[in-house]
């Protein structure tokens, strides 16, 4: 990390890693996988530049990135099951914006604690000879995300939390959670809200991820 002045510095990281592959993606033999003890190891070596400007008013956040994998460990489909295989070459690159503003910058809205958006994109590339992989071939090329805490009459106060997607092999979605929380004397309750509107959606074909979900937490602080 470098420091420009007090409110900004730039960054540079570099990684690099493997995984063994697992029991199961050498030894699956169910009516959905099947293992493959013939695959190997995948090593990673990752980038990332970025850049962060920051003060009492906001923090901005730029950043790339860049990761070279060599042996990806996947599954592909055989015909009737998901087969497990080494990818000799993947290439996913791509890059985030992050901007939070606080109260200071925006004094007309006082009742807002906390205001953040945020955009990634991301692309990957491969050499593999299937066309289509379980996790590879299934990514969120586009998201934006915006989040919002506020304050609410007689002490409650609520926050939003929205995420605009768009999924390489399914349909574009917008998911919206809610929370509403309370503290009194010791007490804190708490309503979460995740999909309020129930929205239908998938990242594996066939296995649909919860749709409206609601919880109630109620906590005593000694």
């Amino acid at each position: 990390i470098y420091n420009i002045n007090n409110n900004a510095n730039i960054y540079h990281q570099y990684d690099h890693g493997f995984r063994l592959p697992s029991f199961y993606e050498m030894n699956a033999q169910d009516y959905m996988f099947s293992g493959n003890n013939s695959i190997v190891e995948e090593t990673i070596n990752s980038y990332e530049n970025g850049m962060q400007l920051y003060g009492s008013g906001m923090t901005l956040t730029l950043s790339q990135f860049y990761k070279n994998s060599k042996n990806v460990i996947d599954w592909y489909y055989a015909g009737s099951t998901w087969q497990s295989t080494n990818i000799p070459d993947v290439i996913t690159s791509g890059h985030n914006i992050r901007l939070q503003l606080y109260p200071e910058i925006i004094k007309l809205l006082r009742f807002i604690n906390n205001f953040e958006v945020g955009y990634a994109f991301i692309d990957i590339e491969h050499n593999g000879v299937h066309n289509n992989y379980k996790n590879i071939s299934n990514y969120l090329k586009h998201q934006l995300t915006y989040s919002m805490q506020h304050k609410l009459p007689f002490g409650f106060s609520r926050s939003w939390h929205v995420r605009y997607e768009q999924p390489t092999g399914f349909d574009n979605r917008t998911i919206i959670d809610t929370q509403i929380h309370h503290k009194i004397w010791r007490i804190e309750s708490t309503i979460n809200i995740s999909n309020l509107f129930d929205v239908k959606y998938e990242d594996i074909k066939g296995i649909s991820l919860p749709g409206r979900w609601i919880r109630f937490n109620l906590r005593f602080n000694l």
